[in-house]
């Protein structure tokens, strides 16, 4: 009976060193995905800003167009004197 404990508790043994290394292993890949996951964040962020700048430059852009339509059609009028 002693043997049979004694075989128990190496078993035991050798099975939590194999999880403990899958924990380490499991803990080691959450802290890649982590860092991964705060640059795809990031990126996300500069994109959404980059569109935002993007937008407005966009609208500035085409009030300059519509201002020198506008200079233009009063050009081509022509003069009422």
């Amino acid at each position: 009976m002693r043997e049979e404990t004694e075989r128990q508790r190496e078993q035991q043994l050798i099975e939590e060193r194999e999880l403990r290394g899958q924990l380490e292993e499991a803990e080691a890949r959450r802290g890649e995905l982590e860092e991964r996951l705060a640059e795809v964040e990031s990126s996300a962020f500069a994109a959404e800003r980059a569109f935002e700048e993007l937008r407005g430059a966009q609208q500035r852009m085409r009030a300059a167009l519509r201002a020198l339509a506008e200079d233009g059609e009063s050009e081509s009028e022509p003069d009422e004197d």
